[in-house]
C-alpha cells in the first residue's frame, strides 16, 4: 500500500481508487468506508469510471457517507456514460427514487462535473 499512497497523493486516479478499495474491503488496512469514500471521490473527480461507480454504490447503500439517492444517481450516471456496465443498474434504481426536479438538477450537475474533469485533463 505504500506505493498506492504515494501515487494517490500525487493525483494518480487508479491508485486513489485502489486505496479506496483497500479501505472498503479492509485488505491491508482496517476497513473504513468513510476513508474509502474520500479516496473514491478523488479518483471519481478525475474521471475514473470504476471510482465513480464505487462512490455511487457507497451513496446508494449509505456506507461511509449518508445514504443519498441524488448523489448515487449522479456518480453512477457518470460511470454508466463511460460504459461501466454495472453502474447502469444502480443508476436506473436511483433514478426511480428521484423527483423530476431532482433529476433535472442531477443532469445539470453531471454536466458541470464533466466540464471540471475535462478542464483538469487538459492541464
Amino acid at each position: 500500500l505504500k506505493w498506492f499512497r504515494k501515487a494517490a497523493a500525487q493525483g494518480h486516479a487508479a491508485s486513489q481508487h485502489n486505496l479506496g478499495f483497500a479501505y472498503f474491503t479492509g485488505k491491508g488496512v482496517p476497513a473504513d468506508n468513510a476513508a474509502a469514500a474520500r479516496w473514491f471521490r478523488r479518483a471519481a473527480e478525475r474521471g475514473l469510471a470504476r471510482a465513480q461507480y464505487n462512490l455511487g454504490h457507497l451513496y446508494d447503500r449509505g456506507y461511509g457517507v449518508p445514504q443519498d439517492d441524488f448523489r448515487a444517481f449522479v456518480w453512477t450516471s457518470l460511470a454508466a456514460e463511460q460504459g461501466y456496465v454495472q453502474a447502469a443498474g444502480l443508476r436506473d434504481a436511483a433514478r426511480l427514487r428521484l423527483s423530476p426536479a431532482e433529476l433535472a438538477r442531477a443532469e445539470d450537475l453531471i454536466g458541470k462535473i464533466w466540464e471540471r474533469i475535462r478542464a483538469a485533463q487538459q492541464r
